[in-house]
């Protein structure tokens, strides 16, 4: 469990970054299957589908913030208003 803990911490360190499952892995000191594994057992979803979230969270939050909705997208770590229409068809993030 201490790896999942350490694995989100990152994730959410890094939320902007890409990354890639063998780097979080190596991160943690585990095998990219057995964290895939561990964490998706531990966290009810995939390390990207969290860090997807973390990053869809974000991006709810700062335009109440008075940022525009534009540099809310990129500041969350989205590369385009497009990727979050594909995301979230409906608008509804």
């Amino acid at each position: 469990m201490d790896a999942v803990r350490r694995a989100c911490r990152y994730l959410e360190r890094y939320v902007d970054e890409p990354g890639t499952m063998v780097q979080l892995a190596g991160y943690v000191g585990l095998s990219p299957s057995h964290l895939q594994r561990m964490f998706s057992q531990a966290v009810g979803v995939s390390p990207c589908a969290y860090q997807k979230a973390l990053r869809a969270r974000r991006f709810r939050r700062d335009p109440r913030c008075g940022e525009d909705v534009s540099s809310a997208v990129y500041g969350a770590g989205w590369g385009s208003v497009s990727r979050v229409c594909d995301r979230h068809p409906t608008g509804v993030v």
